[in-house]
Parts: C-alpha cells; structure tokens; sequence
C-alpha cells in the first residue's frame, strides 16, 4: 500500500475520531433531560459506529505522518466531508423514523452549511436530535475554515502574503508554522463568536438552548433553526437587540477570519485597509441599495423596510439564509431574483465559513477582464498587471481560479439538468434551489412539504452538489483519480 494511500487512511481517522467527541455532547444531553432510550441508544449507536470506523482507518495508517499538502489534503477534504455526512446521517436514521435519503440530505445540508431542510416538523423533533443538527452546521464551519488553511491557503497564498505575517504575532512556539497557528486563531475566534452571541442572546431573553444552537447556526453561515418551515422563531419579534444581534453575527460569519485575526492581534489599520473586507461590504450595500430601491419603485415601502432588507441582504452574501427558507418568489420581482441569484453564487470572503465562489475571487475575475482592456488600448511594450492588495497576482493563480470558477458553473448546468430532468418543478425554482445548493446559502424557493416530494434522484443530487461546492469542486474530481495515491501520484 503506498505511503499517500496511508496518509489518507489516517487523516481521514483521525477526523472521524474528532467527530465523535462531538457526538458524545448530544448523548449526554439525552441522558440528563431524560429523553426516551430509542433516542439515547441511536446517538450511542452513532457514536459507537462513527468511532470504530476511525479506529480502523486510523490504524491503517498508524506508521505514517498525517499529510495535507496537494493533493492528498483536497482528497482528504473531499473524501472527509462524505464519511461526515454518512456518519452524521445515521444518528437520524436510528433516533427517528426517518428515511435514509432524507437523513443524508439534511446531513449534508448541515455539514456544507447550507441549511436547506427537508424535515417538515423540525419544531417536533427532539431536542438532542435539534442540538446534532445545530452541530453539524457548526462543525461544518470549523470544517469550511480549517480547509482554507490546509488547502485554499496553501494554493492561493499570492493573496494572503500580507495577512499571514500577523500570525506570527501569536503567542505560541516558534516551530509551529503559521498554517497552524492559522488553525489555532481561526478556531478560537470561531469559539469565542459563538460563546459572545450566545451570552448576548441569553441576556436579551432568549432560552438558553435556543441561544447556543441558534448561535452555531449563525456563525456557521449555516442558517438551520428550530422552527418549522425556517421559521426564526426567537427573531423578527418585538426585542431589536436580538435582531440586530443576528445580523451582526452573520456579517462577522461571512467575513474573512484572516481579517478578524489582524484586527484581534493589533493589526487594525492593515484590517481595515484590506480589499477583501471593502469588496465585502460592497456586495452588501449593493444588494441593499439594489432591494430598497426595488422595494419603493413596487410601492411596498413600509417602516420595517429597512430593517427587512438589510437583514436579508446580510443573510444572503454571508450564505446564512436566514429569512430566505421556503421564499416565495411570486412577491420577488424579476429585477431582484436577477440580483438574488449571482448574489447566491458569489457568497462571502474567502477564510470564512460561507459558501460561494468567494468574493476576493470574482475580485480577481473582474480585474482580469479591466487588466485585458486595457491592453487592447495601451502601447504593446506596456505592462498592466494584475493587482490584489497592492501585489501583483501570478496568472498561474488567475488561471487557476478561472478553472474553479468554470467548474462551478459547469456542475451547475449538469445539476440543474439533472433537476430538471427527475423533478417536476418550475424552472426559476430549480435554478434557484441548484444555485443555493452549490453556493450553499440556503435560500429555498419551496416549502419543506414540496422538497420531501422531489424524489431519490433529486435529493442525491441536491446532496452532491452541496458537497461539491462546500469543497469547491475539484477535490471532488480527485477522488476520481486513483493514480494520485502511487508512489509518482501528485506533487510533494
């Protein structure tokens, strides 16, 4: 067995075995808030399975050292996400009735954090079971950050040559390399949002158990909640501190944590000076902007217009999708789903949580295109580079993107077709329901009623493309090619 087939092996181990110290925490709460034994021995099952699975790949590769570097690390994320959806998905089969379909959709809409939901009585669930869904989403975001350090970082690292410096103002021994103390911060930072919105809520009147799993959900950018139909429940209500609170929380989970860190660390002028977070709020202006004024040319303009449409429009670049579950396009104009649906696709910053294409990227693509005009009209000899952050970008690196950019939409086309084809609904709500999917926002055009009924081929493919695009493609792809795991197989 060849060493890269090994280091496979064992990374994928050892996340299995972290997944299930996660499972212990459901386990207990059954336990302790006296849930029925079906409930407790299917999270113990669970948990006993997902361990054993570990222990066993774990063991294979027990003589090699864990590898993350390309590409073994893109087939690691790639293969890593489907055992955690697979595992994930047995807890629901064996706590409730549930098939096993809709268990690895709902699995997979947690760990993309996509929050796409195919349980039409979520509010009836038990509460254990509610707090693993909320998990899911939350690990899924530790999973979504620890695969840009491990991966995107490492292949793009052209854009965070000035972010990365900070790290090294980070307390820790001088051997650990900075892709580690990136996971060390990154993590933290992910913790202590979570635990800071959490107190918040509680202290605003919100029950404790739905302040914490409201509060993964949200710093996720996963969108889950425990109200039928999307519902948001504790939300939209009379109390604005818990409005506004949410918004804040899905702003800071949409943004990168490489800004976050510099900002943490001292470093706030060089945060603030950054064109990852400007492009940012851009994108949320600009769909403000692009919704309140569509919103007073329909005559709709009421007083809770302001806060609706920033709420939805923070929701939607995050990829949250927090007020954006079972939407009804019938009251969205065709000028606002023509701005919804790229919204969808672009998503937030790259180093965080969100989903999308990212908007440093399409940054790039835009750059790309002013860069080739202006060739077409400058001297031959002039040299008109690529800029990002004052650097001038490798067009290995604008080549790669415009490679991931075109598999995106590639794997869209062939989901929306293949929707298209095993479904029998309207093509504007298949076009939205497959971008959510790959853009992992979310956003849901039908109810949940009407998402249960669009069958085996629908649902698995809804999945796929929800793993595609919380892993970006191409790791997808790798898992096609076995020849990566020879001894000759890949780059070092």
């Amino acid at each position: 067995m060849s060493t890269k087939l090994l280091q496979w092996f064992k990374n994928n181990g050892t996340i299995l075995l972290i997944l299930s110290t996660f499972q212990m925490f459901p386990i207990i709460y059954s336990i302790v808030t006296g849930e029925t034994m079906r409930i407790i021995n299917g999270h113990l099952w669970s948990f006993l399975i997902t361990i054993l699975i570990g222990s066993i790949f774990f063991f294979i590769g027990r003589k090699t050292q864990m590898n993350a570097r390309r590409p073994i690390g893109m087939v690691t994320a790639a293969s890593a996400l489907v055992l955690l959806v697979i595992c994930g998905a047995m807890t629901y089969v064996l706590t409730i009735e549930t098939s096993i379909i809709d268990a690895l959709f709902e699995s997979a809409s947690g760990f993309t954090t996509t929050g796409i939901s195919v349980f039409t009585q979520v509010s009836e669930m038990p509460r254990s079971l509610l707090l693993w869904r909320s998990m899911t989403q939350w690990i899924g975001g530790l999973f979504a950050l620890v695969f840009f350090i491990m991966v995107i970082f490492r292949n793009e690292d052209q854009l965070w040559r000035g972010y990365s410096t900070v790290l090294n103002h980070l307390k820790l021994p001088r051997h650990i390399s900075n892709i580690y103390k990136g996971i060390v911060i990154f993590v933290g930072l992910f913790s202590l949002f979570t635990i800071v919105q959490t107190i918040i809520l509680i202290l605003s009147g919100v029950p404790f158990f739905d302040a914490v799993t409201h509060s993964m959900n949200t710093i996720s950018t996963g969108g889950f909640t425990n109200f039928d139909e999307g519902g948001l429940g504790v939300l939209r209500g009379e109390n604005l501190i818990i409005d506004y609170t949410t918004v804040v929380f899905m702003f800071l989970g949409g943004m990168s944590y490489f800004f976050h860190a510099r900002y943490i660390l001292g470093d706030v002028r060089g945060a603030l000076k950054s064109t990852t977070f400007y492009n940012y709020i851009k994108l949320i202006i600009i769909l403000f902007v692009a919704y309140m004024a569509m919103t007073y040319l329909s005559g709709e303009l009421t007083r809770d217009s302001f806060f609706n449409t920033l709420f939805i429009s923070v929701s939607a670049v995050s990829t949250t999708g927090y007020g954006l579950k079972a939407l009804d396009l019938s009251i969205f104009t065709n000028g606002m789903l023509v701005v919804l649906i790229p919204i969808m696709l672009i998503g937030g910053s790259l180093g965080s949580p969100a989903g999308g294409i990212k908007v440093n990227r399409i940054t790039l693509v835009f750059r790309t295109l002013r860069s080739e005009f202006n060739k077409l009209i400058a001297p031959k000899q002039a040299v008109i580079p690529v800029q990002y952050d004052m650097k001038i970008v490798d067009k290995d690196l604008l080549v790669r993107i415009s490679v991931l950019i075109t598999a995106w939409l590639g794997t869209l086309f062939v989901g929306t077709l293949i929707l298209s084809l095993t479904t029998n609904l309207e093509l504007s709500d298949l076009f939205v329901l497959a971008t959510s999917s790959i853009g992992n926002s979310g956003v849901m055009p039908i109810t949940s009623e009407a998402l249960s009924e669009i069958g085996l081929t629908g649902k698995l493919t809804m999945s796929a493309m929800m793993i595609a695009g919380r892993v970006e493609i191409i790791p997808i792809l790798l898992l096609f090619k076995f020849k990566i795991f020879s001894k000759r197989g890949g780059s070092k």
